[in-house]
């Protein structure tokens, strides 16, 4: 199959800041020079192992900004040499090991499995304050469980998290950790049941500082067999190969995010009586609220509950008039406080 191969020349050039490359090989020289290189992007190279991408991390003395995604042959990586500023993981899910220097990492991107316990090691960090967390694949059973609370307190210095739990199974936020200097919190997934509304409270018990508070209320999508699900997919798959992949995307889809005891759970107004929402959210912003139980539940409580709120934003989806005269009335008869209200 024809691949592209990067000239060789391209990894000696003094004058180089920025340099992204996708689905092509590198093939490095011998020597990899960059001096002046400063933002290094790869995705999914061609054929090259994880020694040949060290090797070119290591060449960028000056790095500050690096992203690996799909890299799918680099188990290990280490950027003790470099004072990165921002670095992102996305589905490099072969990776076993991730050392950095964090003495000055402003903003931590990681996108993948529910790591193992010591995939990744922040030397000298005295916290990231800007942290995003996408768990796409979740270990079975007590692995992920484990692997997810301890990857948690690693970032719990964060000012800043946008956590996606879309994945994520309710006991996984029974044992949330602190984060005690959080200011602003950006929850996406979809709003299940009751269960996923008693893991947002569980979430809110964990940040006693948090003063903007973002849902982002995605579908709940149900994969059927008439869905065409071929882009991303390895074309090289058989039928059986389809069939099983299809049914395990329906298993997901089917499974509840929280525990069968939990799913039942009605949380009373008490329940989100918390120091957070009484003392510090001065804003509240949702995201695609199509006025379910659910929805409806959540917004009652947090908007019942947040007594110093200064701002609250809801961005209906696209309805009749009467409908979304409808949600926005409903949603203003529950605002306890003197908050501008914004309907989109």
């Amino acid at each position: 199959r024809w691949v592209y191969v990067l000239p060789k020349r391209l990894f000696t050039c003094r004058v180089v800041r920025t340099l992204c490359v996708a689905y092509c090989r590198l093939k490095l020289p011998a020597a990899v020079n960059l001096p002046l290189h400063e933002t290094l992007s790869i995705t999914a190279p061609h054929s090259d192992g994880g020694r040949s991408i060290q090797r070119l991390i290591s060449g960028c003395p000056r790095l500050v900004n690096l992203t690996l995604e799909a890299v799918h042959r680099l188990k290990r990586v280490s950027v003790l040499d470099q004072r990165l500023r921002r670095f992102t993981l996305r589905c490099c899910h072969n990776m076993k090991s991730v050392d950095i220097d964090a003495s000055e990492l402003s903003s931590l991107d990681y996108c993948g499995t529910v790591p193992a316990e010591r995939l990744l090691t922040l030397h000298g960090s005295p916290g990231v304050p800007l942290c995003t967390m996408d768990f796409c694949i979740v270990l079975s059973e007590d692995a992920g469980f484990t692997g997810f609370r301890v990857f948690m307190q690693k970032i719990s210095d964060a000012k800043h998290l946008h956590l996606h739990h879309r994945k994520l199974e309710g006991r996984f936020f029974s044992g949330f950790p602190l984060f005690s200097i959080l200011t602003r919190l950006v929850l996406q997934g979809p709003l299940v049941n009751c269960g996923t509304v008693v893991s947002v409270g569980r979430i809110l018990e964990q940040t006693p500082n948090l003063e903007v508070l973002s849902l982002y209320m995605e579908v709940h999508v149900v994969y059927t067999k008439k869905k065409d699900d071929t882009l991303g997919r390895d074309l090289t798959m058989g039928e059986e190969d389809d069939e099983d992949d299809l049914m395990e995307k329906e298993k997901d889809a089917d499974d509840s995010s929280v525990a069968p005891d939990e799913e039942a759970m009605v949380p009373d107004e008490s329940s989100f009586s918390m120091p957070c929402l009484r003392h510090r959210v001065k804003e509240i912003n949702m995201v695609h609220y199509v006025g379910d139980e659910t929805q409806r539940m959540m917004a009652r409580l947090l908007f019942g509950n947040a007594l110093v709120l200064e701002r609250m934003c809801v961005v209906l989806v696209k309805g009749t008039f009467a409908l979304q005269s409808k949600l926005k009335n409903e949603i203003e008869s529950w605002v306890v406080a003197d908050a501008e209200k914004v309907f989109l």
